[in-house]
């Protein structure tokens, strides 16, 4: 933990912290984005600090200014209730849930301290997006908040890839309450040019029907075309933001839709 910890306050949400939610699947790169982009931001002349919530990370690539596995360890849970790494997980969660007064009361003492709160989520992204840990977090911290979805660009193969990521960005905003934006990561080693893909899904929807059509769905297709259609209708048009966050590049770009996204007035297209 840092030494500001100590240090005595009332919490204000006004003057608090933004926060953003790094989410994303295992390998996505979300503890190097945590890292990378702080140091970005501090580089702008921003007071910036790292929740990790992962219990299971076994190495992190910054020094956290707090800390769950202070509270618990995945390598614990499993030696002492003789569980495997799934069940550890899933009971380590069940035990940051139980106790999450104590979480949400440090990272308003974090979120007081610093300009941006960024928080690095759980290595699985079920157990933060889609069970109770996520909620209670955003719910019982009521900052100002974006997550964001981070997608390993070796992801995305053939056209309907793009349909299951936007889909499950979509989820993730529905599940929590807040404006999820889908950043592709490791664009340096990326298959198929997935800018490209994006932009045409949301600006040329008709035009990626076509890809679709043409490729080996076959009766799938037609669920594509409702999907497209559904996803299109609830998440507005953004540009597309690829990154490399081990290199650093596209952070232009993310900074400046997060930006955007924080004021209510942004126009993210």
């Amino acid at each position: 933990m840092g030494d500001t910890m100590g240090e005595e306050s009332s919490f204000n949400a006004a003057s608090a912290a933004q926060v953003v939610y790094i989410m994303g699947f295992a390998g996505a790169g979300k503890s190097t984005l945590a890292k990378e982009f702080s140091e970005f931001l501090r580089d702008l002349g921003y007071r910036v600090a790292i929740a990790n919530l992962d219990p299971g990370a076994e190495i992190l690539p910054y020094k956290p200014d707090y800390d769950v596995r202070s509270m618990v360890r995945l390598v614990d849970i499993m030696r002492r209730e003789n569980l495997g790494p799934n069940g550890g997980l899933i009971r380590a969660t069940e035990i940051i849930v139980e106790r999450i007064s104590e979480v949400i009361d440090y990272l308003q003492r974090l979120a007081r301290l610093n300009d941006w709160l960024l928080v690095d989520t759980t290595g699985q992204l079920e157990l933060f997006a889609f069970r109770e840990l996520g909620e209670r977090i955003v719910t019982m911290l009521e900052l100002p908040s974006v997550g964001i979805y981070l997608v390993d660009a070796s992801m995305f193969s053939k056209p309907s890839d793009v349909v299951m990521t936007q889909l499950i960005s979509l989820a993730i905003q529905y599940r929590l309450g807040i404006n999820v934006i889908t950043i592709v990561n490791k664009i340096d080693s990326e298959r198929i040019p997935v800018r490209v893909l994006m932009e045409e899904f949301f600006f040329k929807p008709e035009d990626f029907k076509q890809r679709i059509s043409s490729s080996d769905l076959g009766v799938l297709a037609d669920l594509a075309y409702d999907l497209i259609d559904s996803i299109t209708r609830y998440l507005p048009p953004t540009r597309v933001i690829t990154i490399s966050a081990l290199k650093r590049t596209g952070f232009d770009d993310l900074y400046s839709i997060l930006h955007e996204t924080f004021c209510t007035c942004g126009d993210m297209t």
